[in-house]
């Protein structure tokens, strides 16, 4: 078993979540990135940590086939060591993501606010 930076139970936690709380948590990790500006050490963490979370997400069984997955999985990796790639950059992938992180908190509101509800 290859050891994990969000844990040993990483694998089972992450294929319980939701295909859109995966992507926010992404999200979070590539606007840690952008947030880390020039210290290249906490860039170079938030990356490791992004790309971790999108390697478990293609390994998950809810994402099979999924190309713009994996798609973005590639152009963080090129932005990280090229700062540019495929004509994409951090700040792009940061808005991607951004759309992911902003529904999954309006979900969770929504799931919040029913339950009190209730």
């Amino acid at each position: 078993m290859r050891p994990y930076l969000h844990g040993d139970d990483v694998v089972e936690r992450w294929r319980k979540r939701s295909r859109l709380d995966q992507l926010a948590n992404i999200g979070s990790e590539v606007h840690r990135m952008v947030l880390a500006g020039d210290n290249e050490e906490q860039k170079w963490k938030a990356f490791a940590r992004a790309a971790e979370l999108l390697v478990l997400s293609l390994e998950d069984k809810k994402w099979k086939g999924n190309y713009e997955l994996a798609r973005a999985n590639e152009l963080l990796s090129g932005v990280a060591l090229e700062g540019k790639h495929m004509n994409t950059t951090l700040e792009d992938l940061d808005r991607y993501f951004f759309q992911y992180t902003m529904a999954f908190a309006l979900e969770r509101d929504r799931i919040r606010e029913s339950a009190h509800v209730s």
